[in-house]
């Protein structure tokens, strides 16, 4: 979050080159256990003098991802072959 914010204050453009990580290919559905990492990274809150906690909040990554079913290559069996 630190290097996220430090990066956003200087209007430094960054990418997140851990693709498969938080996304499933084969499925075309984000991994909604990495959803609360993944947000920190593309969307830090960080401190803003005079600015309110919470205000300007970015939409989060993962659409609805409370009644999203996760993607079969995100469960413990689809580790095994």
């Amino acid at each position: 979050r630190f290097m996220a914010c430090e990066l956003k204050k200087a209007h430094i453009p960054y990418a997140i080159n851990a693709d498969t990580q938080f996304y499933d290919g084969e499925e075309g559905a984000w991994r909604p256990a990495q959803e609360s990492l993944l947000n920190a990274m593309i969307a830090p809150e960080c401190e803003t003098p005079g600015k309110k906690p919470g205000e300007g909040n970015v939409k989060p990554s993962v659409p609805d991802a409370i009644s999203v079913t996760p993607a079969a290559a995100s469960t413990p069996g689809s580790a095994t072959p």
